[in-house]
């Protein structure tokens, strides 16, 4: 009788056993195959930093840019739109990778700022298709503008926050979607800032003092 019972309850944990390990390849079977690893995600992270950060005319630009973002690349940031695009216009400013390329060619080229330093400031979170990351960034004005109070070695310091949306198949940048503090940026260069909300009105400004 005991060895019936013994038997019995062996029975039990051997079923058991192979009912869980049956459930544990089934999840694995239903994870996505081209699902972000952690070592993909960082991998993709610090080339799109990469291309915040670096000369956008050189060789090694270009390959981060291939490597990184997809063809019909889009960003959105609505307080771009809001600085530079009519007040009814809203969604990507960039559509496409060529676009891409030439305004950060032209945000090079007309910088206040030299070698900026873009670093997590809130380690990347991911799951099978994005990432999210808060970065600062960090760089010291080496160019005073006309009209700018800031003075050549002026820190300039902001924060921001960026969802990568990346294609399954190619772990390519498909979406971006952005904010950042690109007010305190303009203080900090300073530069004077108008707000006119309708035609025909006083524009409301504010000097901005460097390092603000």
């Amino acid at each position: 009788m005991h060895f019936a019972v013994s038997f019995f309850f062996v029975l039990l944990h051997s079923l058991a056993t192979s009912a869980n390990s049956n459930r544990d390849h089934e999840g694995e079977n239903q994870h996505p195959i081209n699902c972000l690893s952690d070592q993909t995600a960082h991998e993709i992270l610090s080339r799109w930093i990469g291309l915040r950060s670096n000369d956008p005319t050189t060789p090694v630009y270009a390959d981060i840019v291939e490597k990184t973002l997809a063809n019909d690349i889009t960003v959105e940031d609505e307080t771009v739109n809001f600085f530079f695009f009519s007040p009814d216009f809203v969604g990507p400013y960039i559509t496409n990778k060529t676009t891409y390329v030439t305004l950060q060619n032209v945000a090079f080229q007309t910088s206040q700022t030299a070698s900026p330093s873009i670093t997590q400031e809130v380690p990347l979170r991911h799951d099978c298709s994005s990432i999210t990351f808060r970065w600062l960034y960090s760089a010291t004005i080496n160019k005073v503008v006309p009209g700018s109070t800031a003075n050549i070695g002026d820190p300039v310091l902001y924060k921001g926050t960026d969802l990568l949306i990346v294609d399954a198949q190619t772990q390519l940048v498909q979406h971006v979607y952005t904010s950042a503090d690109y007010i305190r940026e303009t203080y900090q260069k300073g530069l004077k800032i108008c707000y006119q909300k309708d035609a025909g009105q006083t524009p409301v400004c504010a000097d901005s003092p460097a390092g603000a």
